[in-house]
């Protein structure tokens, strides 16, 4: 069990038709520092006092969660809406979060995680109201050990924000302009852009950011990023999936190159391999092409290892390093 010591008694609200599930909630999220109450109608919530969340346990043969919400009116418990949902489909999670859900937490779940979950979400809907209650449009800022990346990223999206996200990572400075809540640029450090910059940023579990409110943004909507969640949720998976394929690869500073088959083989025009085939360059790093290559790194480190595995792209040998 993880405790959350330093946030007591944060008041949620359990809403659903499985009063078991809703009772043995009831009985063990006190101990993670939650004062949980029950209740039968979620139209009603909203009138019932003080409140930092209301967790909505859906059981689709019964009722639908995001049906559920969509119903409601505008509300503060709309605002602060999380679902305990009976499917993981990527194409459900992303249409709840673009509807404007804080959190979507998909069953089975550990209670550990359920919290981590809930307490990240108090931090959001805090975060958005003392924003709206400011006499003027400000920024804001923090630590990505407080908020996570994606969470910031579609909470400008869903609350409709116009203005510029500075993330400083290790890696550098991303920046991601929003108008009226559509991202219409990313651009990263090194000449990174759009979506590989985008990508690559979800990689990143530390640094800070602010946010600059501004009238306008110049750019129109981005079809790159028209589905912000969908993107997220790809991006993530790739920051799962990218350090296993790039282990698989080369490390620098070993040098790799292409060998005389590649003359038969009908490449794309958009191959990670393109400086070598222009003949641009007789040999360089794995890392160096992964970048270069306008896919994301995921993308770019599976053709690589493709292309390896068909002895297009061979490493180079001690004496040609040496």
């Amino acid at each position: 069990m993880v405790k959350n010591d330093n946030k007591k008694d944060r008041r949620i609200i359990l809403v659903g038709p499985d009063g078991e599930t809703l009772e043995l909630l009831q009985n063990i999220l006190p101990d993670y520092g939650f004062d949980v109450s029950i209740d039968d109608d979620l139209t009603a919530v909203g009138g019932r006092g003080r409140f930092e969340l209301v967790v909505f346990d859906e059981v689709e043969s019964i009722v639908d969660g995001i049906e559920s919400y969509l119903a409601m009116g505008a509300s503060r418990a709309k605002e602060r809406f999380v679902l305990l949902a009976d499917s993981a489909d990527g194409e459900r999670v992303a249409t709840a979060l673009n509807a404007g859900m804080l959190e979507y937490v998909s069953k089975p779940f550990e209670v550990d995680e359920l919290a981590a979950r809930l307490n990240r979400a108090m931090d959001i809907a805090e975060l958005l109201e003392s924003q709206k209650s400011s006499d003027e449009i400000i920024g804001f800022s923090g630590d990505l050990s407080y908020l996570i990346l994606s969470d910031i990223l579609m909470n400008l999206h869903q609350n409709s924000r116009t203005g510029k996200l500075y993330v400083t990572v290790a890696d550098g400075e991303y920046v991601y302009s929003f108008h009226r809540g559509d991202l219409v640029k990313t651009i990263g450090p090194n000449g990174l852009a759009s979506r590989k910059a985008f990508y690559r940023s979800m990689r990143e579990d530390g640094g800070t950011f602010r946010f600059v409110a501004l009238e306008k943004i110049r750019g129109s909507k981005n079809h790159s990023f028209e589905n912000l969640a969908n993107v997220i949720l790809h991006a993530v998976q790739e920051a799962d999936e990218f350090p296993l394929t790039r282990e698989a690869l080369p490390k620098d500073p070993v040098l790799v190159s292409i060998s005389s088959d590649a003359e038969n083989m009908d490449l794309p025009e958009t191959t990670a391999v393109q400086p070598l085939l222009e003949g641009l360059i007789q040999s360089t790093t794995i890392d160096i092409l992964i970048h270069a290559c306008p896919k994301t790194d995921l993308q770019a480190a599976q053709e690589l290892e493709d292309l390896m595995r068909k002895n297009i792209l061979v490493e180079n040998s001690l004496s040609e390093i040496a």
